[in-house]
């Protein structure tokens, strides 16, 4: 019964351990810790934007009868902004 009330403690303090550790970041570090969730969700906004600009462009419709230098222009475009927001959001961490 000891190894049980001990496991229960041990994840108390764990959790207390977590919940402090989160309000510190939250009160001394809370504008670099937003820039990272918000860089992080542009991140992941553009990702879902090319695949759907993948599927919109490139697959649902006959390959040959959409595929022009302008989509190309698009999706390299897309692309880039991608590498942008990654590079930037691996750089504020």
């Amino acid at each position: 019964m000891s190894s049980r009330t001990t496991a229960s403690s041990h994840t108390t303090v764990s959790s207390r351990t977590t919940a402090s550790l989160y309000h510190m970041i939250w009160a001394n570090y809370r504008l670099p810790f937003l820039k990272v969730i918000l860089l992080n969700l542009v991140n992941a906004a553009v990702s879902v934007g090319i695949i759907a600009y993948i599927n919109h462009t490139f697959i649902s419709q006959p390959v040959f009868d959409t595929l022009s230098w302008l989509s190309l222009a698009q999706f390299s475009l897309l692309v880039l902004l991608l590498l942008v927001t990654t590079f930037f959001c691996r750089n504020m961490h």
